[in-house]
């Protein structure tokens, strides 16, 4: 536990850490090109998850977020913490958890900054908690679409890894998990 403890508050210093600089570098209307035609940095209010959805329910995501905390908690016996990537994904999707739910209970929102588009087609920005949370959810659904239990990362079954999951910005892996 010690481990995923550690990767957790990692998570969510860097994540805040990243907040405050982008937050103090940026007006919310100014986007800074990073590689032109792909990636910028900006500064973009989120009051709901990727794409928006869910946006201006603050409340429902605070409380969606602190409850998949107290899932992961009391259910954390059924998770292979004997296995270094299983504490690593739990360390990570729960230091992404923690790094929104402080902006959201702080701010009322997340900030969002990291831009990437080529053409005409755009990806909703993120930051350094759904870096996180997406990583770690999507490596341990990967081997359950697969069927390989013995790589699977989180023995705790779909259900689990799906709450843990919500109130990542990235609404897609539910929606992919649920299908």
């Amino acid at each position: 536990m010690q481990w995923v403890a550690f990767i957790a508050v990692t998570v969510a210093v860097l994540d805040q850490l990243t907040k405050w600089l982008v937050v103090r570098s940026l007006s919310e209307e100014e986007t800074r090109v990073v590689i032109s035609g792909f990636f910028s940095l900006v500064n973009w209010p989120n009051t709901g998850t990727a794409w928006s959805l869910f946006k201006d329910c603050n409340l429902v995501l605070v409380v969606v977020s602190l409850l998949a905390l107290l899932a992961m908690y009391l259910f954390r016996q059924t998770f292979q913490l004997n296995r270094p990537g299983s504490r690593i994904a739990l360390g990570l999707i729960t230091g992404g958890i923690i790094g929104n739910l402080i902006d959201r209970m702080r701010v009322d929102h997340v900030t969002d900054f990291l831009y990437f588009y080529v053409g005409q087609y755009h990806w909703p920005a993120f930051n350094v908690a759904e870096v996180g949370d997406t990583t770690a959810t999507k490596s341990a659904l990967f081997p359950l679409v697969l069927g390989s239990d013995s790589a699977t990362t989180l023995s705790a079954g779909m259900f689990k890894v799906v709450v843990s999951a919500l109130p990542a910005a990235d609404i897609t892996t539910v929606l992919v998990a649920g299908g």
